[in-house]
């Protein structure tokens, strides 16, 4: 069973237990450069070579143990190294692909459909909503999904403790730029060229004309030729 199926079966049974369950996936503008991503990505690479590596040393175990020069101490040693390099390259290999797919979204969304998880199930009603797909990552939906209406409006209006370049910038997806501008994980170093102290005056400058939170975004954007 692959991981969309796996994931399918784990949010109906929630939803058996009574829960509505609301699966929330990364967009498809998720950043390239997030330093996850690519840890993850090297971490496979690292793997697949080392499976290759490993395989040529079972290779020249196994033919060791086909030989007949091996004292039956020697041998009983050849047999306990091919099992740990058999069970070693099986691992290896296994964390060397990576199990889902690009079209994750899509596939979850079929796989529910088709084992019926939309409707609500037995006595207690419990059911999985439709595949929701953020906009960029899904930590951020499933956050501010999480807040009551008013803790939506505080946390829009507050400016985040240490950061006062945010003073003022309500919109999530402006402060998403900004955080790429000046640096973040996704952006390790920000835009070359463009550092904190520009970014500063260029918000306060939008600020005293008292445009919209969309105006503002589209304002920062084409101050630093990002769009």
């Amino acid at each position: 069973m692959g991981v969309v199926e796996e994931t399918a079966k784990f949010l109906l049974q929630w939803a058996s237990y009574g829960v509505v369950a609301v699966p929330v996936c990364d967009g498809d503008t998720r950043p390239i450069t997030k330093i996850a991503s690519h840890k993850n990505r090297a971490t496979r690479e690292k793997n697949r070579i080392s499976a290759i590596v490993d395989r040529q040393k079972l290779n020249e175990v196994t033919s060791r143990l086909n030989s007949d020069g091996l004292t039956a101490e020697e041998r009983a040693a050849a047999t306990t190294e091919k099992k740990r390099l058999e069970m070693k390259i099986k691992r290896a290999e296994t964390q060397s692909t990576n199990p889902v797919p690009l079209q994750f979204p899509t596939l979850l969304e079929a796989e529910l459909e088709r084992i019926n998880a939309h409707n609500p199930i037995g006595e207690y009603g419990g059911y999985v909503d439709r595949v929701k797909t953020a906009e960029f990552q899904a930590d951020g939906r499933l956050a501010v999904s999480f807040l009551s209406p008013e803790s939506k409006a505080k946390v829009q209006l507050e400016c985040p403790s240490g950061y006062p370049i945010f003073e003022g910038v309500n919109d999530l997806r402006t402060r998403c730029l900004v955080d790429v501008m000046i640096g973040c994980d996704v952006s390790p170093g920000g835009i070359s060229g463009v550092g904190p102290e520009k970014v500063w005056s260029k918000l306060q400058e939008i600020r005293k004309s008292g445009c919209s939170n969309v105006d503002m975004y589209n304002l920062i954007a084409q101050s630093t030729n990002l769009r």
